[in-house]
């Protein structure tokens, strides 16, 4: 579920109603859910406002890189990050229990940094490793504990998506 499809439901709404809301048609609603076409910022801030959210806006765009591993690993730390505005406590809670369970594989300063981005309160920090590009971050990226985060199937939809990009 995309956050157009989270605001919607949100409001118990219909597709027809909430487009209606928004000032669009039904289809242009189908599209925001699926993916395929992109809402206007304003109208989504102000449907955000009417359901008592508030929408955050972190830049997500990809750094170029000739690394395709690099891009996959972009581009689903992005899901992972939508997945968490969405439903904070579930992330937390699969990404915290992946910490127990495999953290002793992992560079002890790279599970004191998850463990430290995953605390209460530290929300907007760990949207900003998962969402900003930075080089500093691909080490902390590559010993993510957000396996089980996105399914198998959305993570091979992400991975075409990260040969084409």
């Amino acid at each position: 579920m995309n956050l157009v499809e989270y605001l919607r439901h949100l409001g118990g709404m219909t597709q027809a109603e909430f487009a209606e809301k928004l000032g669009v048609t039904q289809p242009a609603i189908s599209l925001y859910e699926s993916g395929r076409r992109s809402p206007n910022l304003d109208s989504f801030i102000e449907a955000a406002s009417r359901f008592g959210r508030q929408a955050v806006l972190v830049p997500a765009a990809l750094e170029p890189s000739h690394d395709r591993s690099e891009r996959f690993s972009r581009i689903l730390h992005l899901r992972v990050a939508e997945r968490f505005i969405l439903d904070s406590q579930e992330v937390r809670s699969i990404a915290t229990e992946n910490l127990e369970r495999f953290g002793h594989i992992m560079p002890d300063p790279y599970v004191e940094e998850w463990s430290r981005l995953l605390s209460e309160g530290n929300d907007a920090m760990l949207l900003v490793v998962l969402c900003v590009p930075d080089r500093d971050n691909t080490g902390l990226l590559s010993s993510s504990p957000f396996a089980g985060v996105i399914p198998d199937s959305e993570r091979l939809e992400l991975l075409e998506r990260s040969r084409v990009a």
